[in-house]
């Protein structure tokens, strides 16, 4: 299988910054495990794989570990991929299909968008909980964290300001509290009402991320249903990582935008020929 293949960034608030995310379009539909093992080869928070069928256009993102139904940052990257590839023209609204649903998503030629549509799960965490997650205080938070979705469930953990440094993650609450709450990941944040600027960590089992669209949506919806914002505000994430992202969020009346700048890293064409046998040995070496 031979196609063409994109290494993006997203969210970037100067070169080499935000998230970076490989974007594979696929002439057909590739096995779950082959795109796995890609995905742990590329080892990036998620790595995208593209096609089209019947006049549609799907997605599927992986991480090093397993599928994420909805994300963010691939998705900016795939519209971004679509336009360059010359698959859908700049400037068009795209129809995504993703596990989640269909997300509507569009690119120009330096920033890219995603609609996500605002969800609320309505599982709350104690803060005492919370801060035994967090390695943190019961009144470090300003508002009881809360599970938001807007296509992949995260737990919302806001923060009064200068907490986000102290944060040291727990991994076995984090598997307990993921089985319990049926979660993904947890985006801790603060909240600056003055300036309308947030400034987030996204952490989970993979490490910390660098800029989280998804959960950057849902975070837009948690601020939403509190009454913290009505309109737009500035998302800023990845400092702790030394990769800061940047987004624009505007609260729409049925759903919620994000746009960031995209660059292109490198572009050029994959060749998975060797990679596609079906014999039992090709499949063992697929196991990842």
């Amino acid at each position: 299988m031979k196609g063409k293949f994109f290494w993006m960034q997203a969210f970037e608030a100067h070169p080499f910054s935000g998230n970076p995310c490989p974007v594979y379009l696929l002439p057909k539909p590739l096995e779950e495990v082959r795109m796995l093992a890609i995905a742990k080869e590329m080892n990036q928070s998620e790595t995208a794989f593209v096609h089209r069928e019947k006049g549609r256009i799907h997605a599927r993102y992986f991480t090093c570990l397993e599928e994420i139904p909805m994300a963010g940052h691939p998705t900016l990257c795939t519209a971004k991929a679509l336009v360059e590839a010359g698959w859908v023209e700049a400037g068009s609204r795209i129809g995504l299909h993703l596990p989640a649903g269909v997300y509507f998503c569009g690119a120009d030629q330096n920033e890219a968008y995603m609609e996500q549509e605002p969800i609320a799960s309505g599982n709350r965490l104690s803060k005492e909980s919370a801060a035994e997650l967090g390695g943190l205080n019961a009144d470090d938070f300003f508002a009881p964290p809360q599970i938001f979705s807007t296509g992949t469930p995260m737990l919302m953990v806001p923060l009064k300001p200068g907490r986000l440094a102290g944060i040291h993650l727990n991994r076995e609450v984090l598997t307990r509290l993921k089985a319990e709450m049926d979660f993904f990941s947890v985006h801790f944040f603060e909240w600056d009402e003055e300036n309308r600027i947030t400034q987030a960590r996204h952490l989970g089992h993979d490490g910390e991320d660098s800029f989280t669209g998804s959960a950057t949506g849902a975070m837009a919806a948690w601020l939403a249903a509190h009454g913290y914002v009505k309109d737009r505000f500035t998302a800023l994430q990845g400092e702790f990582v030394g990769r800061e992202g940047r987004a624009d969020v505007k609260i729409l009346s049925d759903s919620i935008r994000i746009q960031g700048r995209v660059r292109t890293l490198v572009s050029g064409e994959f060749n998975l020929d060797g990679l596609s046998g079906e014999s039992e040995a090709s499949r063992r070496s697929f196991q990842p």
